[in-house]
């Protein structure tokens, strides 16, 4: 009779982070599609007044800051439990993958910044602005934080990659 090789079962910690991993990917698709819309409202009205901010900025803002603690969160927990998943089945793939969710978490922290000085100028909040952005006026500050804005494409583009990873090995491994 001849060996029958048997496909390693899907382990529990592992499907809770792969399925963790694929609800990350859905909200940085809801991410980058308010930060492609969003923030095309809040710096049209940078150059108004703060009398003429519409309530359609106001909640521009809000919105995309409330989307931005979302992913934020996401990554968070997808790095929780791909470390998890590590520490209990010792899957090393899933801790190399965490990687990805690690440096959009850090990338995340390094746009706070910018976050609440979006939120604190929309809202009419100006000594809390000045106190995020230093001595700089608003426009030299957003065109300062290039380099954090690149990372954060570059650490979207990995929680992308790492969820369709997760989507796959979940259709793979479908019962």
């Amino acid at each position: 009779m001849p060996i029958q090789i048997k496909k390693p079962r899907f382990k529990p910690c592992d499907r809770t982070y792969r399925i963790s991993a694929a609800v990350t990917m859905a909200v940085t698709v809801v991410f980058a599609a308010a930060l492609i819309f969003l923030m095309r409202i809040i710096v049209g009205a940078a150059n108004m007044d703060a009398e003429d901010f519409p309530l359609k900025v106001k909640l521009s803002a809000a919105g995309l800051f409330a989307v931005y603690i979302l992913y934020f969160a996401s990554c968070v927990t997808s790095l929780a439990l791909g470390v998890r998943a590590y520490r209990r089945e010792d899957n090393v793939r899933v801790l190399s993958q965490s990687a990805f969710f690690l440096a959009a978490s850090v990338f995340c922290l390094m746009n706070l910044q910018l976050a609440l000085a979006v939120v604190f100028s929309a809202f009419d909040l100006d000594e809390a602005a000045r106190k995020v952005t230093g001595a700089q006026t608003y426009g030299d500050f957003v065109q300062g934080q290039f380099a954090s804005w690149v990372c954060l494409i570059a650490g979207m583009v990995g929680t992308l990659v790492t969820g369709i990873l997760a989507v796959v090995k979940l259709k793979s491994n479908r019962k």
